[in-house]
C-alpha cells in the first residue's frame, strides 16, 4: 500500500517496503543492524529477534517507534487518502520521540529525583510471558494496544494492532488482554503468564475471570 505492491505482507510492510527502507535507513544504526545482510533473508521474527538482540534498549524503542509510525502512514493512505513523503515521516516521528523522551524525563526526574528503570522479568523456564499495554485518546476515541510474547530467554514472538471506538482506558487495556489471550491460544503459546501494568484492569480480570493465573 506504501509502495505500490498489491501482495502487501507484514514482513513486506515492516522490512521490505521501499518506503519503510527509506524512513528506517535515516537513522545510521538502524540501517547497519536491521538492513545486515546476514538478516534481512529471515521471516519477521527472525528479523524481530535478531535486531531486539543487536540493538540497544533506546535504539530498538526507536526502532519500534519507526515501524509504528510506518503502519500509521499506510492507514493514513488506506483510510484517509492522504500520503507524506518518506524523509517527512522520518523527520516528524524522531522529532515526536525526542519531545517525548524530554518530557518522560523531566517528568520522571521532577517526582523521583532520578530516572526510574523498569527491568523486564523473564518468566519460568517452560513459560511464556505476555505484556500487554494500551494508549487511548479521549477527544478521537481511538487508540492502540500493544502485546508482547517473550520465553524466558526473552526471545519476542508476538504483536499489535491500533483500534477505534474505543470508550476509556480501561476499554483498551481489557481488549489488549483479551486479544493477547486469543493469539497465545491460537498459536499455542502455552503455558504462559499474562501481565499489565493497569492495576484496575488486573484487579477486575482478576475477581471476575481469574486472569493472573496462568493460561
Amino acid at each position: 500500500m506504501l509502495c505500490g505492491f498489491n501482495g502487501e505482507t507484514t514482513i513486506h510492510l515492516c522490512r521490505d517496503c521501499p518506503f519503510t527502507e527509506e524512513v528506517m535507513q535515516s537513522r545510521a544504526i538502524l540501517k547497519q543492524v536491521c538492513y545486515n545482510p546476514q538478516v534481512v533473508q529471515s521471516d519477521l521474527l527472525g528479523w524481530l529477534n535478531f535486531c531486539a538482540k543487536e540493538l540497544s534498549l533506546r535504539n530498538f524503542g526507536e526502532f519500534m517507534f519507526l515501524l509504528w509510525g510506518v503502519w500509521k502512514e499506510r492507514n493514513e493512505r488506506v483510510w484517509n487518502q492522504k500520503s507524506t513523503v518518506a524523509c517527512d515521516v522520518s523527520l516528524l516521528l524522531v522529532s515526536r520521540l525526542q519531545e517525548f523522551r524530554f518530557h518522560n524525563l523531566k517528568q520522571t526526574q521532577s517526582t523521583t529525583g532520578r530516572a526510574r528503570v523498569v527491568r523486564w522479568c523473564a518468566p519460568k523456564v517452560g513459560f511464556l510471558k505476555i505484556n500487554v499495554g494500551g494508549s487511548f485518546n479521549h477527544i478521537t476515541r481511538q487508540g492502540g494496544l500493544g502485546f508482547v510474547v517473550r520465553n524466558a530467554f526473552g526471545h519476542i514472538l508476538g504483536g499489535a494492532c491500533p483500534l477505534s471506538g474505543l470508550i476509556s482506558p480501561e476499554h483498551v487495556e481489557i481488549l489488549a488482554s483479551k486479544r493477547a489471550a486469543e493469539f497465545a491460544a491460537d498459536h499455542a503459546f502455552l503455558p504462559a503468564v499474562l501481565e499489565t501494568d493497569a492495576s484496575e484492569v488486573k484487579r477486575q480480570l482478576t475477581q471476575h475471570i481469574g486472569v493472573g493465573k496462568t493460561l
